[in-house]
Order: structure tokens, then C-alpha cells, then sequence
């Protein structure tokens, strides 16, 4: 290609990815085998094995030759740590007062804090939330623990509807044990509201001014259902939604762009870094310009743990989208999805990490070609960008949705392709205006109104595709299903 009076040469192995970029697939794919396994087996089980592994790790490094026994090394150094890290947790849980309380069946007051914004349950006479919760301290009778334990919170709307992460409080309530392969030590079901032991930190007060601010003007200015959709594409806050759209955007299959997903905070950071390398600004200058965005948004979305995931694809995401090295990033991927599995082994049961996982693996291997052909073809960078991103996404994710719903939608790919150009503007304007409207009330509103442009056309599309006969259709459900659609799409 040509700059300015110079011809630059561009090595086309530096851009693409080989099959020796995947060696860390095979560890990452054992460390999540590991931990989604261990809750099935006691502490010295999981202790016996680890050695047993770290002794064939030991072996494979003496003996080691080329880069298959790397791969190999690196699993089996995966399998060993995963293992390790699961004995220690298990070996914590059978000693934890939770435990003992839990299989009693005893009343005990705790300290705790949500970990994730609480979700409302449906099919209730009386209104209830569920939610993740550390619990900090636990009084059992005259006995007070203090301890970092896992739970699963259910409770009464009333006062814990609108608790936010990491918030103090203490409740009382009862105990019991988790099911069979559940990673929490116990679930615990609060008898009333919580009593506040500290108010929310400047970060969070700050994020959560920031977020009803959104809703707040897109209430004002868009249509009924463009404003509470505008929110859930920025920040995955669905609050405001009109359920009849909510079910409309599922037939469509679009449902993913109202949740947190590494997708989004690429096209977040992607347009934030795009001026940056449109003038060539030391690329360590971009780093730290993504870091802080970065950490921004995951204040502003709240520090859940669907959102800290969200981030971590994210940015491995940015790696490939950023640098045009997808090389880089899919070692990068490998690499995040051993450190989070590590850190949160409950992650290996979620479908939200493997629905984010599987997107973000297709955006490293797919989007960059794809967007180099479309801007072959006179596409704007930033749309061919947003289109690939959010194609590769949802072709990679289709087959585990069908597995997990055990439903297709008929429409999902060409309402994808049709929503893909207003993903980007929608997402990008909204955050301006989130982070505008407190200095510029004015300009705040400028861009939630230029958003609900995009926002509207995404609702005419989900009315529109789901409104199609037969838009959504009964599929497998199960490993079985997921494995056939993808040979389906494969061959298409």
C-alpha cells in the first residue's frame, strides 16, 4: 500500500493467524474441563491428582521437543495449578461455619455483599430477587466467624431490588447446603431487608448518578421503546425495557446486544483508540488511554462479575482490532480464559462466560479479514469494524444458544446483519451522553437524541423479524443440538 510518496509493504503472516497461535487452546480447554469437574470431588482428591499431573508436567519438560510438547507442557502446568487452586477451595468449603450451619439448617445472621446487580425472579406471588453475595462475617448462636465465602442470595425485593455490588449489609436468614456441582458454599435466604452498615463508595454513587442519568433523557426524548432500550445496549442496564420488546428481540435473535459482552467494550475502546491511530500515537499511549477507559466502564456497568468478564474479552478483542494482530491475540485469549477460570472457577458452568468466550474467539480469528475485505470494498473503517465484530459474534455464539434454549431463530443472522451498522453509533453516542449530561445537560441530550436514531432501527428490526412466521423454530437442545447447527453453518 502507499503513504504518502512511500510504498509500504505489508507481510500478510504478520496479520494472520496460523494453527500454531492455538497452543494455548489445549490448556485452557483442560483448566476449564478441570473446573467444571472439581465441585464433584473432595480436596484430597483433587490434591492427589494435582501432584499426579504435576509429576507428567515434570516429565513433558524433560522430554521436551518442539512446539506439540509445549502445548502439551503448558496443558498439563494448566491442569496441575487448576487442580491445586480446586483442592484448596474445597478443602476451605468442608471447613467453612457456612457448611455446618447449612446442613443444619440453622438461622444465622451475616454480613455480605452483592457481587452482581440482583435480578428480579419471575413466576412469584410475591416479588423475589436472586443475586451472588460474599459473605464477610457469620453469628451462629454466641459464636461470630469472619471469612470470604461464595453464596447464592435469594431474598424479598422489598430493599435489596436496588442494592448495588459491593455495598456492606446485614440481614438475617437461613442457610441451606448448595446442589450437587453448585460452587457456592451455601445459599442463604434473607428473612427481610438488609440493614446498611455503610453507604456506597464515591465510584459507585458517581456510576449510579451516571446511569439514571442516561435513562433519565433517553425517558425524555425517544420513544417508549427506544429508551429503555438505549440504556441495555450501553451498559446492559434493562431496567426500563418494555417486556414485548424484551421477547421480541429474543425471536430475533438479538437479545445478546442488550447484555455486557466483550463485543461492546471492543466497540467501545475500538472507537476511543481510533483517532489515536489514525494519527500514529505511540502505541503505549494507546494502552494506557484503553486502560483507563477500561476501568471506567467497568465503574460504570457496575464491577459484577459478567461485566469484569466482559472486560477481559474485551480487551483481548482490542488486541486483534487495535494492532490488526490477531497472532498476538489469540494467545492473549487462551491466557485470560486460564486467568478467569482460575479466579472464578464458578465461570466453567456459566453460559454467559462460554457465550463470551465463543465470541470473542470468533472475533480474533474472523472480524479482522472480514473488515479488511469490507474496507477493500470503499466500507468507513469504524462500520466495517462494528459489522464484522458483530457477525463473527453472532454466528460463533448461534450454535450454544440453540443448545441452551433448545430453540433457533430463523432469523438471527440476517437481523444481525441488519442491526450491525447502528450497533456501533447507538452504543458510542450513548456513552457520550452518559459521560457528557453532567457537565453539558445540553449536550448530553444532543446525543441521546442522535442515538435514538440507530436505537429506533433496531427496534424496527426485531418487530420486524420477529414478526416473521416461524421466526423462532424448536431445535435440539443439549451438546447434541449446539454440534449440529454449527456443522450447518459450517458447511453454509
Amino acid at each position: 500500500m502507499r503513504v504518502g510518496h512511500r510504498t509500504v509493504l505489508v507481510n500478510e503472516a504478520d496479520v494472520r493467524w496460523t494453527w500454531v497461535d492455538l497452543r494455548l487452546a489445549p490448556a485452557a480447554t483442560a483448566v476449564w474441563a478441570v473446573c467444571a469437574a472439581a465441585p464433584w470431588f473432595t480436596a484430597t482428591d483433587l490434591a492427589l491428582g494435582a501432584g499426579g499431573a504435576a509429576g507428567l508436567a515434570a516429565v513433558a519438560a524433560w522430554a521436551r521437543v518442539g512446539r506439540t510438547s509445549a502445548a502439551t507442557l503448558a496443558m498439563l502446568a494448566g491442569v496441575a495449578v487448576a487442580l491445586a487452586t480446586a483442592a484448596v477451595r474445597e478443602s476451605a468449603r468442608e471447613a467453612s461455619p457456612l457448611t455446618s450451619a447449612a446442613e443444619a439448617g440453622r438461622g444465622v445472621e451475616v454480613v455480605l455483599e452483592l457481587s452482581d446487580h440482583p435480578h428480579v425472579l419471575s413466576g412469584s406471588a410475591a416479588q423475589r430477587v436472586v443475586a451472588d453475595a460474599t459473605v464477610a462475617v457469620v453469628t451462629d448462636g454466641p459464636v461470630t466467624h469472619r471469612l470470604v465465602a461464595d453464596v447464592l442470595l435469594f431474598a424479598p425485593a422489598d430493599g435489596w431490588r436496588d442494592l448495588g455490588p459491593g455495598v456492606p449489609v446485614r440481614v438475617r436468614a437461613g442457610l441451606s447446603p448448595p446442589r450437587a456441582g453448585d460452587d457456592v458454599i451455601a445459599v442463604v435466604s434473607a428473612r427481610g431487608p438488609p440493614t446498611l452498615l455503610s453507604g456506597p463508595g464515591l465510584p459507585h454513587r458517581v456510576a449510579t448518578g451516571l446511569r439514571e442519568g442516561l435513562a433519565s433523557s433517553a425517558g425524555r426524548l425517544l420513544p417508549a421503546g427506544a429508551a429503555g432500550l438505549l440504556p441495555g445496549l450501553v451498559i446492559g442496564d434493562t431496567r426500563a425495557m418494555d417486556p414485548v420488546l424484551d421477547v421480541e428481540f429474543e425471536r430475533a435473535g438479538l437479545s445478546h446486544l442488550t447484555a455486557v459482552s466483550g463485543a461492546n467494550v471492543a466497540i467501545i475502546l475500538t472507537a476511543v483508540l481510533w483517532p489515536l491511530r489514525r494519527r500514529a500515537v505511540d502505541r503505549r499511549v494507546q494502552a494506557a488511554v484503553a486502560v483507563v477507559v477500561l476501568i471506567g466502564f467497568v465503574v460504570l456497568a457496575g464491577p459484577g462479575p459478567s461485566v469484569v468478564r466482559a472486560a477481559a474479552m474485551g480487551a483481548v478483542t482490542l488486541l486483534a482490532l487495535a494492532t490488526g494482530r490477531p497472532r498476538a491475540a489469540l494467545p492473549a485469549l487462551g491466557a485470560a480464559v486460564c486467568a478467569l477460570l482460575l479466579l472464578d472457577p464458578g465461570l466453567a458452568r456459566d453460559a454467559g462466560f462460554a457465550l463470551s468466550v465463543a465470541a470473542t474467539a470468533a472475533i480474533v480469528l474472523l472480524a479482522p479479514s472480514w473488515s479488511r475485505s469490507l474496507r477493500v470494498r470503499g466500507c468507513w473503517p469504524v462500520l466495517a469494524d462494528a459489522v464484522a465484530v458483530s457477525t463473527a459474534a453472532g454466528l460463533a455464539t448461534a450454535p450454544l444458544v440453540a443448545g441452551l434454549t433448545g430453540t433457533i431463530s430463523l432469523v438471527s443472522l440476517p437481523a444481525n446483519l441488519l442491526a450491525a451498522p447502528a450497533v456501533a453509533p447507538a452504543t458510542i453516542l450513548g456513552l457520550a451522553a452518559t459521560v457528557v449530561a453532567p457537565l453539558a445537560p445540553l449536550a448530553g441530550d444532543a446525543f441521546v437524541w442522535c442515538a435514538g436514531w440507530p436505537t429506533r432501527w433496531l427496534v424496527l428490526v426485531a418487530e420486524g423479524s420477529a414478526a416473521v412466521p416461524d421466526a423462532a423454530t424448536g431445535w435440539p437442545a443439549g451438546a447434541g443440538g449446539a454440534v449440529l447447527l454449527a456443522m450447518v453453518l459450517l458447511s453454509v
